[in-house]
């Protein structure tokens, strides 16, 4: 089960993404195998949120990592939870350093559902972008479909949104969102283990240049 905590603090956002960082080997020994923490991002011009992408293995760890760690961080104020149904991981190229990355969520008219993710889950993508996931989202009734991109550059991802998927039959809305930050909590070599686990992803040895300071 793979869940997007997004943590708000009024005042103190980095302070809270500062001791996430610290506190994260810590936190992830005390959860054990209840969840594994994959990463931290930060959305440009959400001065209050940052998201940490978990995969747990029951709602039980959910609810123990929110109310006995996260929640006692200073500065703390709320929680919104997305869980991603049906993920897709796809393959990265080597360095990224120079890709920005990119989150769009959609909302599809429900009798379309089926169809957009058909549409959207095919890797295929015009020359400058890349896939890093996609999944089913219903956080709310304007979100259907979430998914991660890596962009040459914003025109670029602008005009896929704009000539592709806002014309897909079924398509209501998008809204798009720019990362500006992500901390990866795994090794390389973890995060290599960790994903040939799963059914959804595919080869991880491209990742690497994904996971260095």
């Amino acid at each position: 089960m793979i869940v997007i905590i997004r943590i708000h603090s009024q005042h103190e956002i980095n302070h809270v993404w500062d001791e996430l960082v610290r506190q994260k080997d810590e936190i992830q020994s005390q959860m054990g195998n209840k969840c594994h923490l994959l990463y931290l991002t930060k959305r440009l011009g959400y001065h209050n949120e940052t998201s940490l992408l978990v995969d747990f293995e029951d709602q039980a760890g959910l609810k123990d990592l929110i109310v006995n760690h996260i929640s006692k961080i200073k500065g703390v104020d709320g929680f919104a939870l997305h869980h991603l149904y049906a993920p897709k991981f796809y393959p990265l190229p080597h360095d990224t350093q120079d890709l920005k990355r990119f989150t769009v969520i959609l909302k599809a008219e429900p009798v379309s559902l089926s169809e957009v993710y058909k549409k959207l889950i095919d890797p295929n993508l015009p020359e400058g972008l890349r896939k890093v996931y996609f999944a089913f989202t219903f956080y709310h009734m304007d979100e259907s479909l979430l998914f991660s991109l890596l962009a040459q550059s914003e025109d670029v991802f602008r005009k896929y949104v704009t000539e592709v998927i806002d014309k897909l039959p079924g398509v209501l809305k998008t809204s798009t969102y720019t990362i500006e930050r992500t901390k990866p909590f795994i090794s390389y070599e973890d995060w290599q283990a960790y994903a040939s686990q799963k059914p959804s992803a595919l080869s991880w040895s491209h990742l690497k240049g994904q996971f260095t300071e």
